[in-house]
Order: C-alpha cells, then sequence, then structure tokens
C-alpha cells in the first residue's frame, strides 16, 4: 500500500516560480535587489540565489530567508511565504534543489513602491498541490 504522505522516488524535476515576501522591509534589501536589476539587465551578468531556514526568527521559526548575489556576498533580500514554508523545509538540504532568480522588478502601486523578485525552486519529484495553486498567482 502507497503512503500518501510520502513523496514517491522520481527522477522527475518540478520548478514552480515563488514571491518573495519582505523585499520593501529594509533599504538594505532595495539596494541589493536594484543592484541585481543592474546586474541582470545592463551587464547580462547571472544572479545567485539561496535559502536558508531561519529557526532563531522571533516571528516565525519556520521561516525560509532568500538571499540573492550579484558582484559580492550573498544579502538577505526577504522570506519564502509562510503558508509555503513547510512544503520547502524537507528539501532545503536536498543537493538537487536548485533555486534561481527569475525576475526582479520595480512596481509603484500605491504604498507598495520599490524592487520586488521572483524566484525558481525546481526540486525532484513533484511539489504538493497547495504549492502549485499558489504558484498560479505569482505574476
Amino acid at each position: 500500500m502507497h503512503d500518501l504522505n510520502q513523496e514517491p522516488e522520481s527522477d522527475t524535476t518540478h520548478c514552480l516560480p515563488f514571491k518573495v515576501l519582505g523585499t520593501c522591509y529594509s533599504s538594505d534589501r532595495q539596494n541589493a535587489l536594484q543592484e541585481a536589476l543592474l546586474y541582470l539587465e545592463e551587464y547580462n551578468r547571472p544572479v545567485f540565489a539561496k535559502l536558508e531556514a531561519e529557526p532563531e526568527n522571533a516571528t516565525d521559526r519556520n521561516a525560509i530567508a532568500v538571499y540573492i548575489m550579484s558582484s559580492g556576498d550573498y544579502d538577505k533580500v526577504g522570506y519564502i511565504a509562510k503558508e509555503l514554508t513547510q512544503y520547502v523545509h524537507p528539501v532545503l538540504n536536498n543537493p538537487s534543489l536548485n533555486v534561481e532568480v527569475k525576475k526582479i522588478c520595480f512596481c509603484a502601486i500605491y504604498r507598495m513602491i520599490g524592487f520586488y523578485v521572483t524566484i525558481e525552486i525546481t526540486k525532484r519529484g513533484l511539489w504538493d498541490d497547495a504549492v502549485v495553486r499558489a504558484s498560479k498567482k505569482v505574476v
């Protein structure tokens, strides 16, 4: 009998977009995103991304921070949405996990002015249906 809670072993990879939340929280995050956008568009250079669990995070012990690097060290630019961290945590230390910057853009929507980033996370096996539904809302 197949356990529905366990993902079957598969060589299939599944890539989905994730919004990075909290990018406008600080000027440091905005500066890192502005530099990364310059690297992507002006210099046609890659911007690297990585995820790190933050078990000591005072607001959410399940938080997963998103870091990007364009020219120097990795800079924290935000977080994976709280409702999706339960699906990302099990694959954080998997060597087949791949995180890439999909898009960086500047938005000037009322009270939401700043740089925003979308990442793509590719993992071995299929993502849960809840993550697939959430990714359909990512612009």
